[in-house]
């Protein structure tokens, strides 16, 4: 009986030790959870860092990226500007070119040509000879077109001479061609056929009106026309006899004027 009763108790002890292993094997599959998850924490944690790391380097190739558009559109335009003025100084080239081919070619042609002038938008074509200075007096054309004179007969003085060459390099100025290869002069036309007419023979200075008689003399002094200038002197109003207008005279009647009439002889 004492034998049975003690195997009895081995028996009971058994199921005790067997169930504290039970909980020793459920314990460690909880610690191997615990373990993942934790590693699955730091790996998180390490990809947020590289991720945060990676931003400010993303951020900064971005904009790296468009300093670099802006630059090439930058250096896009400014070597289109610099195709534009080429081109536009190659078209200027080739006008210049043809401008001077003309320009020579007018420095060639004789005194008895003809020759096309555009004044003031209206065209003349005149024959060159009558523009040309008579009497070795030389004008705008002769010295525009280099048909000076070899003498000095026009006067003796040497400071008038002088005087002479410098209003004469003030008023001419470069020759300019139209597009129909015309000389270009910008001055009045109007005025000008009056000096061609002068050039011509007709002398109808009386005919004009002082605004007219002013405008001719300005413009016979850009075309160096002595002899219309000598003329206009005489015409100009200050030239005019004048008297001392008295007490009551309106100071515009201070000129002595023509005036014509008609006298009737004999019986009404």
């Amino acid at each position: 009986m004492p034998q049975r009763s003690t195997v009895t108790r081995e028996r009971h002890k058994r199921p005790r030790h067997g169930g504290e292993e039970i909980r020793k094997v459920s314990a460690t599959p909880h610690r191997s959870d615990m373990i993942t998850d934790e590693s699955v924490s730091r790996n998180d944690e390490i990809d947020e860092s590289q991720e945060s790391n990676c931003l400010p380097s993303a951020i900064s190739a971005a904009a790296e990226a468009a300093d670099i558009q802006n630059e090439l559109k930058r250096q896009f335009d400014a070597c289109q500007l610099i195709e534009r003025d080429v081109a536009s100084l190659l078209k200027q080239r080739e006008l210049s070119t043809v401008g001077m081919g003309s320009i020579l070619s007018l420095r060639n042609i004789s005194p008895y040509d003809v020759i096309r002038l555009n004044v003031g938008d209206e065209t003349f074509t005149v024959p060159l000879q009558l523009l040309l200075g008579k009497d070795g007096q030389e004008n705008y054309f002769d010295v525009l077109l280099g048909f000076r004179s070899s003498g000095t007969s026009r006067d003796n003085d040497d400071e008038e001479e002088e005087a002479d060459k410098n209003r004469q390099s003030q008023v001419v100025q470069p020759p300019l061609l139209d597009e129909t290869g015309a000389l270009f002069i910008d001055r009045d036309p109007a005025t000008f056929r009056l000096i061609l007419n002068y050039l011509r023979g007709y002398r109808m200075l009386t005919m004009l009106n002082e605004d007219q008689l002013s405008m001719l003399k300005t413009d016979a002094r850009y075309f160096q026309i002595r002899g219309l200038m000598d003329e206009l002197g005489d015409q100009t109003p200050e030239s005019a006899v004048k008297f001392r207008p008295g007490p009551g005279v309106n100071p515009e009647r201070n000129r002595f004027r023509v005036i014509y009439g008609v006298a009737m002889v004999g019986n009404r």
